[in-house]
């Protein structure tokens, strides 16, 4: 495999022990890493000086309050392509990765120089051999999209190097060119989701190639359980965001006759739950989403972590 340099981004808040261990992984990973950078979105643990304690090497860039992903991720990418580097692999505090996990990565992305983004197999932690997403499929219903293979057991099923429209976010290594070409992650998307999937569209519209490296494998934690207001008026938001910048006129129509639907399904499935709150997050959400109300969500985004 020929040598290219490579800087490591990883966006963290507030778990400190999950970002010691994803480090270590990291550092004991087998291809040469350039360079590590780790933005803390303002967290109130002691994670920032763990960090400066347990590895001093590492790049710190220090947030004055929790910008969500997309602002988080493009601070850290902001420094990596200022560095003389080839790639950049975003890694998600929470995931686990395997020794071999950049290195796949980079053997499928220098199959040919058009490659910009390669994502990895992710599994779900809990369960190891249950499969969290091998790439992702867009079929523009309520969540727009949902990884491949999700729920299913991992038997090699999906073990094909495969060109995609997008993929999962959790593990992403993408050339320096292609960032430099397409831009940032689109920082219209506050919070979290589809910042992501919109990069790969945005990367393929430029010529850019996008593939789905099975031979890299990732274990991601689930996150707990949250059907709060913010949580889901912030997922509402972003999945109309997504639709205004890449939807069809049939996929407008799937799209809001599965969303639509769908809230008046959880109207009645959430209510004895008592999270009917968060069904009223994600209406209102949607609603800003269409009318650009922009003042709310900012103020939705600061509000809680």
């Amino acid at each position: 495999m020929s040598a290219v340099k490579l800087t490591t981004v990883i966006l963290t808040f507030n778990r400190r022990q999950q970002l010691l261990d994803c480090l270590r992984r990291v550092y004991d990973q087998d291809y040469p890493l350039e360079s590590v950078i780790v933005v803390d979105n303002h967290s109130t643990d002691d994670t920032v000086p763990s960090v400066r304690k347990h590895f001093p090497d590492v790049q710190l860039i220090c947030n004055d309050k929790n910008y969500g992903a997309a602002i988080g991720k493009n601070g850290g990418l902001r420094a990596a392509v200022q560095r003389d580097i080839d790639f950049v692999y975003l890694l998600d505090d929470d995931v686990v990765i395997e020794r071999t996990t950049i290195s796949e990565l980079v053997r499928v992305a220098l199959t040919d120089p058009a490659v910009g983004v390669v994502g990895s197999k992710i599994l779900n932690l809990n369960n190891p051999s249950e499969l969290y997403g091998a790439g992702v499929v867009l079929d523009f219903t309520q969540n727009i999209g949902w990884g491949r293979g999700r729920g299913e057991i991992d038997r090699g099923q999906y073990d094909q190097t495969r060109e995609m429209k997008c993929l999962l976010g959790g593990s992403l290594l993408i050339r320096k060119k292609t960032i430099l070409e397409v831009g940032f992650f689109d920082e219209t998307f506050l919070g979290f989701w589809y910042e992501g999937q919109d990069f790969c569209l945005r990367a393929i519209d430029r010529g850019h190639r996008v593939f789905f490296a099975p031979r890299s494998r990732v274990w991601h934690r689930p996150p707990p359980d949250d059907y709060s207001y913010r949580k889901k008026y912030l997922a509402g938001r972003n999945a109309v965001l997504f639709m205004k910048k890449h939807a069809s006129a049939g996929d407008w129509i799937k799209y809001l006759f599965f969303a639509l639907g769908g809230l008046v399904f959880a109207v009645f499935r959430e209510t004895p739950r008592g999270r009917l709150a968060g069904v009223a997050g994600k209406a209102q959400g949607m609603w800003h989403g269409f009318t650009g109300n922009d003042r709310h969500a900012l103020k939705i985004m600061n509000r809680g972590s």
